[in-house]
């Protein structure tokens, strides 16, 4: 009976000395998570910064009538577009 006791505290001993492990081992896990979330945040502010600085240049350099807000009514200075000229038959009867 006396084995048995001891051979039981062993195998807790051995038990909590993994679970201990295991814990140790979740909690690195869990913080290079969370370091990894920050960091991909940080990036995606920057980012989100620079197309807000690649949409002002752009903006600023855009040709009038090239952004779609006159639609395809209008040339590039503003003018409105001719209309496309209809196809003409071919007289072929000679």
């Amino acid at each position: 009976l006396r084995r048995s006791r001891e051979e039981a505290a062993a195998h807790l001993a051995a038990a909590r000395a993994e679970a201990d492990d295991l814990r140790s081992r979740a909690r690195r896990h869990l913080e290079d998570a969370q370091e990894e979330v920050r960091r991909l945040n940080r990036r995606r502010e920057e980012i989100t910064r620079e197309l807000g600085d690649l949409s002002g240049v752009i903006q600023a350099l855009a040709v009038p009538g090239e952004r779609g807000d006159e639609g395809p009514e209008h040339n590039h200075d503003g003018r409105p577009a001719q209309e496309p000229e209809e196809p003409q038959e071919m007289d072929v009867s000679s």
